[in-house]
């Protein structure tokens, strides 16, 4: 997964928490949806990629903030997170069927902590909702969307 934190060396995790949630998103998913071969991506990153693929974008511009101590020990910033997950296929079917292996992802993997935890983990995910399947004539590929939503606790004092 190295390459796809390349692009984001320079984010500031503890105050872009969105970054940090989209790749722990990334690595939930590369590791529990073994039909798209580790094609899940932010994006902007690996447009060209083959299908079946998965982008993992915001559904919203902004995130819920709260700044405290969790269970009176640890530190950090807990945000709420609504993640847009798009799953493409050359085949309706095998969009739809992708869709339903990352709901079902998320419904194993609640409190999914990360690769590499010294950014923060999930306290909480669901599946929110989503979208039919409908082709993108552009580029001749059909996608269904997974609505998610993320309890993202930062590691650290709150900034």
């Amino acid at each position: 997964m190295t390459e796809l934190h390349q692009s984001f060396i320079a984010t500031d995790y503890k105050t872009h928490p969105i970054r940090a949630v989209q790749y722990a998103m990334v690595d939930l998913l590369r590791k529990n949806v073994s039909r798209v071969h580790n094609r899940v991506y932010c994006p902007g990153i690996k447009t060209d990629a083959q299908f079946p693929r998965i982008v993992i974008g915001v559904a919203s511009p902004s995130e819920h903030r709260f700044i405290g101590e969790m269970w009176g020990t640890e530190k950090g910033r807990i945000t709420i997170n609504n993640l847009e997950v798009v799953c493409w296929s050359k085949n309706p079917r095998e969009a739809d069927e992708i869709a339903d292996y990352v709901q079902n992802a998320i419904l194993k993997n609640r409190y999914f902590v990360p690769v590499d935890s010294s950014k923060g983990y999930f306290i909480d995910s669901h599946f929110t909702g989503g979208s039919e399947n409908t082709l993108d004539p552009a580029l001749q590929a059909f996608q269904r969307t997974v609505n998610i939503e993320v309890w993202w606790l930062s590691q650290g004092t709150p900034v």
